[in-house]
């Protein structure tokens, strides 16, 4: 199934996304070269330190290992005690308890500089406010897909 996430986010082969690893890539003729071009401005934004997240979403660049084609409308996502949850009129805090949540909109990762911001999903939380979570922290914390999206034609 075809979904935002597919469309735009770029697998690139490695086990996590830090620093050695992505400047590894840029030597790598294995890694496609839109994979080069997003990780050359990755390490442009930030030029030192650590990058941000857990490793597995960073902007439009993912793991090669994850299965993007779940994720999509319908899906139920197990979101993991500790995840930064984000509802409408509210701020960002983490998840008191690990939920089920049943996906409204799947969102690949961009940068627009200088921020980057990882894949997210949204969803219809208690109240009828949308909150949404980093696909990094839900991945990063040890959650994952539980019912992957219906098949749409």
């Amino acid at each position: 199934m075809k979904n935002h996430l597919n469309k735009y986010q770029i697998a690139v082969p490695v086990g996590v996304l830090d620093r050695p690893t992505l400047e590894g890539c840029l030597q790598s003729p294995a890694v496609p070269v839109n994979a080069h071009l997003e990780i050359e401005r990755v390490l442009r934004l930030i030029p030192s330190g650590e990058l941000p997240g857990h490793g597995y979403f960073l902007g439009s660049l993912v793991v090669g290992g994850i299965d993007l084609s779940g994720i999509g409308q319908g899906a139920r996502v197990r979101v993991p005690k500790g995840a930064y949850v984000r509802c409408i009129g509210g701020h960002s805090e983490p998840a008191r308890k690990a939920r089920v949540v049943t996906v409204h909109q799947a969102q690949a990762g961009f940068m627009y500089e200088p921020d980057i911001r990882a894949a997210h999903i949204v969803w219809v939380g208690s109240g009828g406010r949308w909150c949404k979570a980093s696909l990094d922290d839900i991945y990063g914390l040890g959650g994952a897909i539980v019912e992957p999206a219906p098949i749409s034609e």
